[in-house]
This record gives structure tokens, C-alpha cells and sequence, in this order.
């Protein structure tokens, strides 16, 4: 995203971001606990497949997934950010930074099933748990991000 920016006059990509920023804004204000999303479910039928060949199966049955389970509104400014910097390495640090907390989160978790520490309901029930209690700071968070670039912005 950073390299189609890159491309793009700076003026035109700073008032997009800043569109998109205070879209985020609004959600923020409005729908704090529930970002914009598309609910897609997979067929329960899928989990017979086993692990590997159902998060490949339901991955493309998905497909990219963009807005689709959307945990926090931090997550919209990730792409935001990468548009704004307009630049391939600076957009492919945001996303690779964001991708591999993502991905440290996943180890941990895959870890601590693996290692019997809890059970598969336990621990989805933990993360519900969890989930609900980190929303609002995690948008209050997020409301920071939007008021730093915001004034960055100039606005």
C-alpha cells in the first residue's frame, strides 16, 4: 500500500489519510467496543478437517479478510498509516511490525495448548473474556494514534 501511495501527489494521500482518520474518529465515538466489520462465518462442518487443512480451507474460503473479524479500530490504522508514509520500506515496517505482534500472539497461544496448560475452551473463553475487557482501551489507544496523526496532519 505503501508503494501504490508512493505514486500518489502528497497533498491528495495526506487528505485521504485524513479522511480515512477521522472516519476512524467517528467510529471511535460512535461504536467503540465494535468496529466496522463483515461477520463471515465458515460451516462448522469445516472443523472435522483438522487444524492445518481447516485454516487452509476457511483462510480461502475467507479470502483476504480484510474486514472481516476486526478485534480493535487500531487495526484500521494500520493501513492508514501505510497509505500516509507513502513509501514501500516505511508501509512494509508498519505491516511487518503489526504482523508479527500478530504473529507473537499466535505463538503464545499455540504454545500453551500444545503444552496442556489449558484446554481448547478454556482458553477461548479466556480470550472472550479477554476481548471484552480490552475494547475500550484499546479504542481509547487507538483515539490517541488518530489525535497524534491528526495534528501531525495539521488539523
Amino acid at each position: 500500500m505503501g508503494q501504490l501511495a508512493s505514486g500518489v501527489p502528497e497533498e491528495y494521500r495526506s487528505a485521504t489519510a485524513v479522511g480515512m482518520l477521522l472516519a476512524i474518529t467517528v467510529g471511535l465515538v460512535t461504536r467503540p467496543d465494535e468496529p466496522l466489520q463483515f461477520d463471515r462465518e465458515t460451516h462448522q462442518r469445516l472443523l472435522h478437517f483438522g487444524p492445518l487443512r481447516w485454516s487452509l480451507v476457511n483462510g480461502g474460503l475467507l479470502g483476504l479478510g480484510i474486514t472481516s473479524r476486526v478485534g480493535y479500530w487500531l487495526w484500521y490504522v494500520v493501513p492508514v498509516g501505510t497509505w500516509g508514509v507513502g513509501s514501500w520500506w516505511a508501509g512494509g515496517a508498519i505491516w511487518g511490525l503489526y504482523g508479527f505482534g500478530r504473529l507473537a500472539a499466535t505463538g503464545v497461544l499455540a504454545g500453551t495448548l500444545a503444552n496442556g496448560l489449558v484446554s481448547e475452551s478454556q482458553l477461548s473463553r479466556s480470550l472472550l473474556e479477554t476481548r471484552r475487557a480490552l475494547a475500550r482501551p484499546v479504542a481509547r489507544f487507538t483515539a490517541i494514534i488518530v489525535g497524534v496523526q491528526l495534528m501531525a496532519a495539521g488539523l
